[in-house]
């Protein structure tokens, strides 16, 4: 009798199974997108969305923190609604996205200022200021990083030094993920493989660089708090999305460690490369390993306890929009 009724018990779940979804939220470099898949990968519905980059000098990149959220709403709801399934039985979602982009926002999570992304190359002075400070090999043997524009420090460096007041205002500085996932749960959460990409991040003891933080006078309270991918955030909040407010957001992961992830980079000797507005080259690591002459990077990887050896190119598919 025992036996029937673990039976009966797992049949009921294998069905209750076959009716639940989880959603990825994808916000790239020129817009986003919203998947619906069931519970064995499939992909049930989606919806992209473009939007627009701002350039307001030479060599400057910016984007509107808000055109994310609006755009991505507008995607979630047409996903929903081309699904034709009920949105209670979306248990979960995920955000993943374009790296080292960062929005100053105030204590509601509003944007103070454009997003500054991730191509954008005004913080040359920043930059010769880290390597006079840290030095090069500090930033690279404690984050896995050289010393770049690319990178977000240097672009909170740049509020700091050239919008002062907004500095003062700044609640926390966000990265792309982090924005959303505010948006939807009302929490500053971030994770290791994002945060990898800051050059404020330890990626061997996985906090930040306090040490770094304090010759720079960057103030880490106005950073959000780090997680691994996988980790349970919490529900949904607001009723702005065509979710449901039960949907759970868990963390997520920047676009290339997800995209490495995706195609089964998960053990030694596994690498991928993805070309979209750039090109990224990745490999498996268990744990960190730094190139003497620092011509590969090193980040946190989506999965918890792994890391990505990566070498990039920034302009590939931008090129093409471009010509």
């Amino acid at each position: 009798m025992l036996k029937y009724i673990e039976y009966n018990h797992y049949i009921t779940y294998k069905r209750r199974l076959i009716n639940l979804y989880v959603a990825s939220l994808d916000l790239g470099t020129t817009g986003c997108r919203t998947f619906i898949f069931d519970t064995a990968g499939t992909i049930i519905a989606s919806d992209y969305q473009e939007w627009k980059s701002f350039y307001p000098k030479p060599s400057w990149v910016e984007q509107d923190a808000n055109l994310w959220w609006d755009s991505l709403k507008n995607t979630m709801e047409s996903a929903i609604k081309r699904s034709g399934i009920d949105k209670t039985d979306i248990i979960s979602l995920s955000v993943t996205n374009q790296r080292e982009t960062v929005v100053p926002v105030d204590i509601n999570g509003e944007p103070l200022h454009n997003a500054l992304v991730w191509q954008d190359r005004r913080t040359t002075e920043e930059v010769e200021y880290i390597k006079r400070t840290v030095g090069i090999d500090k930033i690279y043997n404690t984050t896995g990083l050289t010393i770049d524009p690319y990178f977000s420090a240097t672009k909170i460096l740049w509020f700091k030094n050239n919008k002062p007041e907004i500095y003062r205002k700044t609640h926390k500085f966000l990265l792309v993920s982090d924005f959303i996932i505010n948006k939807l749960t009302g929490k500053y959460i971030s994770d290791f493989s994002n945060l990898s990409r800051t050059m404020l991040f330890d990626i061997k003891n996985l906090r930040y660089s306090d040490e770094i933080a304090s010759l720079l006078e960057i103030d880490l309270d106005k950073m959000p708090e780090p997680v691994e991918s996988g980790v349970d955030i919490g529900e949904i909040t607001t009723e702005e999305t065509a979710f449901d407010q039960k949907t759970l957001v868990v963390s997520g992961a920047g676009d290339q460690q997800s995209a490495a992830l995706g195609v089964g980079v998960i053990a030694p000797g596994d690498m991928k490369l993805t070309t979209g507005t750039g090109s990224f080259i990745l490999a498996y690591l268990d744990e960190p390993k730094f190139d003497p002459q620092k011509r590969v990077l090193c980040s946190c990887h989506a999965i918890p306890g792994s890391w990505v050896q990566e070498a990039s190119v920034f302009t590939t598919g931008a090129v093409l929009r471009w010509l």
